[in-house]
């Protein structure tokens, strides 16, 4: 059961105790500290637990200004900065939600997994994506991914009239190195590579 002692002149209230699983204590600005409500409370194992609709948070209350609230989690190396999770942030001109880094206060992740379950008990989960070094891999593990489609029939499935490959691409000859299924195309071919560094082509014409 944590108890909050009352250091000289920091605590407001004539019972400055925090005890029990729904007490609960906000402190404002000029270290000011009350209790407030039965709706934050504290267990040694699992965290700080919050009842209620939100999550609050923001770095001032002054009106026009800008503001930042984060989610992070502690460094490997104590001396460290912590890792960023999530930054909300807000200026005159936009509402930023940030994952993973975006501040100076906090050192940035070096990889992102995304997990799903087949129910609602399933623990750990499936990875199912990943971002790691700039490479994103998505629909690991078996899983597909759909564009305009959320019942995706093949590994990579494009609900549309068109797929677009902007910059044009001429190999070098027809063993240039490729990779099985690397497509290019210039102004007068398609090519495929069939094989690695082994390529083929199909003129194409007006019509």
């Amino acid at each position: 059961m944590p108890t909050l002692h009352q250091p000289s002149g920091l605590i407001s209230g004539a019972t400055p105790v925090l005890a029990g699983d729904g007490a609960a204590v906000a402190y404002s600005a000029n270290g000011v500290i009350t209790l407030v409500a039965a709706n934050l409370g504290y267990d040694p194992t699992n965290g700080l637990g919050v009842l209620g609709a939100a999550l609050f948070g923001r770095s001032n209350a002054n009106d026009a200004a800008d503001k930042a609230f984060r989610v992070h989690g502690g460094h490997y190396l104590v001396a460290e900065e912590p890792v960023l999770g999530v930054l909300v942030s807000v200026n005159v001109t936009e509402n930023k939600l940030s994952y993973g880094g975006g501040s100076s206060l906090n050192n940035a992740a070096t990889s992102h997994a995304w997990y799903d379950a087949a129910n609602n008990v399933t623990t750990t989960g499936t990875l199912r994506g990943s971002l790691a070094g700039g490479v994103w891999a998505l629909g690991l593990n078996s899983g597909s991914v759909g564009i305009r489609t959320q019942s995706p029939t093949a590994p990579l499935d494009v609900n549309a009239d068109t797929i677009r490959l902007r910059t044009a691409k001429t190999p070098a000859s027809a063993s240039a190195a490729g990779n099985t299924g690397d497509l290019a195309w210039d102004a007068d071919y398609v090519y495929v590579c069939v094989a690695t560094n082994t390529w083929k082509r199909a003129p194409i014409a007006t019509w």
